[in-house]
Order: structure tokens, then C-alpha cells, then sequence
């Protein structure tokens, strides 16, 4: 029953990505990729050189397939896992680890045969959370699991995982021991994303918190205020 149900529901998932749509539920919010990608063209280039070539290492050269990835090329994130999983260093970085992981959920999201689907999904599971047993202080590897899993369909149960790592991703930025800073756009959509799993999971308190937070300190963002207010109605629309 419970591989019937994992099926079912990974069919009709996006695993990594999710999408956005005219509802004011939880689920339809879409919150934008914590870090920002080189641009596109700058990435392709990368990805098309021989390492040690122009200076680039075989690591940024990987690291350049998994953004490509990120941003749905096809094939990429095949390319990533096998670039990333040749690098000497993987079993001993545990932020290379944390990327090969989350390329897996994005090979996932990738293949349309289900049975695949769920390897690459608890593939990558595996590798995430190896790398954050690895390096549990480590900000990028928190914010990679986070922002790589919180799309995965409920039957993974993975909503408390995610919400750990950005309280304590959001505890680094707000403690000054993050690379990067307080008030920053980074720090807006983890809020966001945080409130949104909080809601999701049903804890009011921990939304309102942070929503509270976030109204305050990135209602007039550009970027985030219409996730901002689809945030508010959608925790009105909660506890009312």
C-alpha cells in the first residue's frame, strides 16, 4: 500500500521545482531558489570546458551542470551526478555531497518512469542527509537540503527536516555566521519558505512568528511582497 501511495503521489509531483498558481493555499505558493544562478550563457560556458582549462577546476565545472540543472536543462543534472560523483574530494566535502544529493532529487524530477523516480529520490535523500550529519554547522549544506526537499510530496515526510535546517540557516544569518547577510533577499526567501512549511505543517505559532518577520522586514521588497501578502492571506485563511 505504501509504495502504491508513493507512486501515486510522485506521479503527480514536481519534485524540486513546484508550481505556482492562482490559489492562496500554502501548496500554491511558489518561493523563489534561495541563492541566485549565473547567468545561464555564463554557465554553459563553464560547463563546456575541459578542466584546467581557462582556469577552471574539474569542482566548477560540476558545479556549473548542477546549476544548469537548476534551471531545467535538459540532461544537466545527469552530467552533474556523474562530474560531481568523479571529483576525488566528494566523499570528504561535505558540501559537494550536499550538491550531488540535491542533483539526484533533480534527476528525479527529471524522469517520467516512477520506479527510477523514487530511487533517485531516496538516492538523494541518503546523500543529503549524510552531508548535513557531516557538516550539521555548515550554512550551505543546510540551505542546499532545504531548498532541495521542500517541494517533495508529503509521503516522504520530510516537512520537520526542512524546517530545522532553515531555523538554523536563519539562526547563522541572524547571528552573523552565515556568508551571507541580515536583510538580505537570501535571508526573505527563507523566511518565506519558512512560513510556508509552517503552514503546511499546521504549526501557527512558529508561522506567525516568522510571518510577523517577514511583514516586517521585507513587505517592501520588490521581489518578495506579493509572496508576502500571498503568505498573510494564506495564514488568515488558516487560523480563521
Amino acid at each position: 500500500m505504501q509504495i502504491t501511495r508513493l507512486i501515486a503521489a510522485l506521479a503527480l509531483s514536481v519534485l524540486v521545482s513546484g508550481a505556482a498558481s492562482a490559489g492562496d493555499s500554502p501548496d500554491d505558493i511558489k518561493i523563489p531558489a534561495f541563492f541566485d544562478l549565473p547567468a545561464a550563457a555564463d554557465l554553459k560556458a563553464t560547463a563546456a570546458l575541459t578542466p584546467g582549462s581557462a582556469g577552471y577546476s574539474a569542482r566548477e565545472v560540476a558545479l556549473a551542470w548542477h546549476g544548469l540543472a537548476s534551471l531545467g536543462e535538459d540532461g544537466a543534472s545527469r552530467e552533474a551526478i556523474r562530474l560531481l560523483d568523479e571529483l576525488p574530494e566528494v566523499q570528504g566535502d561535505a558540501l559537494l555531497k550536499a550538491y550531488l544529493g540535491s542533483a539526484y532529487l533533480m534527476k528525479a524530477r527529471d524522469q517520467s518512469f516512477i520506479p527510477a523516480r523514487v530511487r533517485s529520490v531516496r538516492r538523494g535523500l541518503e546523500i543529503l542527509n549524510e552531508a548535513a550529519g557531516a557538516a550539521p554547522h555548515d550554512f550551505r549544506v543546510h540551505a542546499i537540503r532545504a531548498g532541495s526537499t521542500m517541494n517533495l510530496p508529503d509521503i516522504f515526510d520530510y516537512r520537520r527536516t526542512v524546517r530545522e535546517d532553515l531555523e538554523v540557516a536563519l539562526t547563522m544569518i541572524e547571528g552573523g555566521d552565515a556568508p551571507v547577510a541580515g536583510g538580505s533577499v537570501t535571508e526573505g526567501r527563507m523566511l518565506a519558505a519558512l512560513v510556508k512549511v509552517c503552514l503546511q505543517s499546521g504549526e501557527e505559532a512558529c508561522a506567525q512568528n516568522r510571518l510577523r518577520q517577514l511583514e516586517t522586514d521585507f513587505s517592501d521588497d520588490a521581489e518578495l511582497r506579493v509572496t508576502v501578502a500571498r503568505l498573510r492571506t494564506a495564514y488568515d485563511a488558516h487560523t480563521n
